[in-house]
């Protein structure tokens, strides 16, 4: 290679890695700031959409609450792009509004049906508890019936049903956005952000690859606390999920569900997963860890993962094959009595059983419960 082919080499490989950029996000920010150390970021959707492949976004400590909703969309380009909390800083995204920051000009639409217009910020609302108890929505308004809501995207409004002609306006009443954050472009890594009280989960991977959520914490939401769908690749690396479906909510919570993986190299270690809850009428999730109806030839490494205290099973394989469960502490869990397959580590379907490897687990189950559970 000549002196000029091995400058322009050079010179290129330099300007590939100073394309990459550190940003920043803090509560006290401000979107129309640089995105820089002193001048940061404050919303976490606006940040997402400035940076680029490659770049690394800062979040610094403290709690979010009017930016509490990402859809990474960002192209890859192969590179991996980081969100990463600052060191030795927790920053808190909570998914809670309360009822003036979300609706206003409450309208009685007839006896027992009130109207709010919803504030054209939150697009993503879908959540509702009222005097600290969950309400369900409904898809419709010929559904609405008594304690349900229900949203009319036309107009841009929530349709309340509450019996006995009583009034919303003095009501404790808390809506909450859908899930903090949805990956649905590969080559993301996530480290060291809390997500809580959103109505569905804290963290989603949806229909993409190579995707790491590392040292998060998901707690109190109404579905799981990290939720991968049809996801290939993804690395779930020592988080934590804890009290996700335990205060109500849509349900089929559990700690850390992954449905339909797409390929065989995933991982989930290192978890702590805790007192999570079914709240819907199926009780058929609660799980700390669940690897559900797995396409062909994908599976999983669950190793070095805590679950206990759970509602439903420590670790549920269910219709998944070519996983391999290790080195696990389950204990004290299938607490919800109308969970079927009492089970601390339960594997279901014929499918399960192919490339199925279960070793040097340790588990502790109380009284009435199986250790071990195969079922079809």
């Amino acid at each position: 290679m000549g002196a000029v082919t091995k400058f322009v080499a050079i010179f290129l490989l330099i300007s590939a890695v100073s394309l990459a950029t550190d940003y920043y996000l803090s509560p006290t920010g401000s979107d129309s700031n640089a995105g820089s150390r002193a001048k940061p970021w404050a919303s976490l959707q606006q940040a997402i959409w400035r940076i680029r492949a490659g770049d690394t976004l800062v979040v610094r400590g403290g709690r979010y609450t009017d930016s509490s909703f990402a859809d990474l969309r960002v192209p890859s380009s192969g590179k991996l792009t980081t969100i990463r909390a600052e060191e030795n800083e927790t920053p808190v995204f909570d998914g809670r509004l309360s009822k003036d920051k979300a609706v206003h000009e409450w309208q009685r639409i007839s006896e027992n049906l009130w109207s709010a217009k919803l504030h054209p910020k939150w697009k993503r609302i879908d959540g509702l508890w009222i005097e600290g108890k969950y309400v369900k929505r409904v898809k419709t308004l010929a559904e609405l019936a008594k304690n349900t809501w229900w949203i009319d995207k036309e107009k841009s409004q929530a349709v309340l049903y509450i019996a006995g002609g009583h009034s919303p306006v003095g009501m404790a009443m808390e809506f909450r956005l859908h899930s903090m954050m949805e990956v649905d472009t590969p080559f993301w890594r996530i480290g060291g952000i809390t997500a809580q009280y959103y109505n569905y989960a804290g963290f989603v991977i949806s229909s993409t690859h190579d995707v790491t959520i590392i040292d998060c914490n998901s707690n109190h939401n109404g579905g799981a606390g990290i939720e991968g769908d049809e996801a290939s690749r993804v690395q779930i690396l020592g988080n934590e999920t804890a009290y996700n479906g335990a205060e109500g909510g849509p349900g089929w919570a559990s700690g850390i569900h992954l449905w339909r993986l797409g390929s065989s190299e995933n991982l989930i270690k290192g978890n702590r997963a805790y007192r999570n809850w079914d709240p819907s009428e199926h009780h058929t999730d609660g799980n700390g860890i669940a690897i559900d109806k797995g396409q062909p030839g994908s599976g999983a490494e669950v190793s070095h993962n805590t679950s206990f205290e759970n509602g439903g099973r420590g670790i549920d394989i269910n219709l998944s094959p070519n996983v391999r469960a290790h080195h696990n502490v389950l204990y004290d869990n299938a607490r919800d009595p109308h969970v079927q397959e009492f089970g601390e580590l339960c594997v279901s379907g014929t499918i399960s059983s192919k490339g199925l490897s279960l070793y040097e687990n340790t588990i502790r189950a109380r009284e009435g419960v199986q250790p071990i559970v195969f079922y079809k």
